[in-house]
C-alpha cells in the first residue's frame, strides 16, 4: 500500500564532469533549500584513483564514488547511500529556477509511488529525455523498482527501469513549471490490461 509524503527530503548531486565549480554552484542553491544543513546533501563522482580529486570534493560535502562513469551508476550510488526518505537527484551545474522550487516538489510528490522528472523541449515522457537533469523519488520506491541497469546504454537503461517502475504501479509525473503531468498513466493501464488478457 502506498504512503503519503513524509517530507523528509535530501539532495543528491551528480558530478560526472568532476568540476568543483559546478558542485559549488549547485551546492550553494542546495544549502539554501535545506537551511544550510548538509546532513541530507551528498555528492557522487565517477570512479577515480586520484585521491586528491576525491578529497577535494569530500572537503565540500559528503562524497561517494560510483561503480562506473555512467550517470545511471551515479544515481544508483547516491540512492544507495542517502539517508533521506525523499531524494532530489540533480546534476551539479544544472540551473534550478526559483528559490522555492525544491520546497514545492512535495506538493506533487504526495505519494511514495510518485516519481517526478522535468518535461524538456520535444520530450514528453521520462524515457524520451536524452539527459537526466533531475529526478525526485522516494528511497523505498527505488528499492522496490531496483537499480538502473548501468551496464546498458543510457537510453536502454532508462527504458528498462521505467518498465520496472510501471510494473510496480509507480506514478511518473512530468513537471512543467508548477504543474505535474502523468504522461505514463496510459502506458501503465496498458500494462495491466495486457496482463489480464494473457491470464
Amino acid at each position: 500500500m502506498s504512503k503519503k509524503n513524509s517530507y523528509n527530503s535530501g539532495i543528491i548531486l551528480l558530478c560526472p564532469d568532476l568540476k568543483i565549480a559546478n558542485l559549488q554552484k549547485t551546492l550553494t542553491w542546495a544549502k539554501s533549500q535545506v537551511n544550510e544543513n548538509l546532513d541530507n546533501v551528498i555528492a557522487v563522482i565517477p570512479p577515480t584513483k586520484d585521491k586528491k580529486i576525491h578529497d577535494s570534493f569530500s572537503s565540500i560535502c559528503k562524497t561517494y564514488r560510483s561503480k562506473t562513469k555512467s550517470i545511471l551508476s551515479m544515481v544508483n550510488k547516491g540512492m544507495r547511500y542517502t539517508k533521506s526518505d525523499w531524494n532530489f537527484v540533480i546534476r551539479a551545474g544544472v540551473k534550478v529556477k526559483g528559490s522555492s522550487f525544491f520546497k514545492k516538489l512535495p506538493l506533487f510528490g504526495t505519494d511514495e509511488k510518485d516519481i517526478l522528472y522535468p518535461i524538456v523541449p520535444d520530450c514528453l515522457s521520462f524515457v524520451e529525455d536524452p539527459k537526466l537533469d533531475w529526478l525526485y523519488l522516494h528511497s523505498q520506491t527505488f528499492k522496490q523498482i531496483g537499480e538502473f541497469a548501468d551496464k546498458l546504454p543510457f537510453d536502454l537503461g532508462k527504458i528498462l527501469w521505467t518498465a520496472q517502475a510501471i510494473e510496480q504501479e509507480c506514478n511518473l509525473k512530468g513537471i512543467v513549471g508548477l504543474r505535474a503531468i502523468d504522461y505514463l498513466k496510459r502506458d501503465r493501464e496498458n500494462v495491466h490490461s495486457n496482463k489480464k488478457s494473457t491470464k
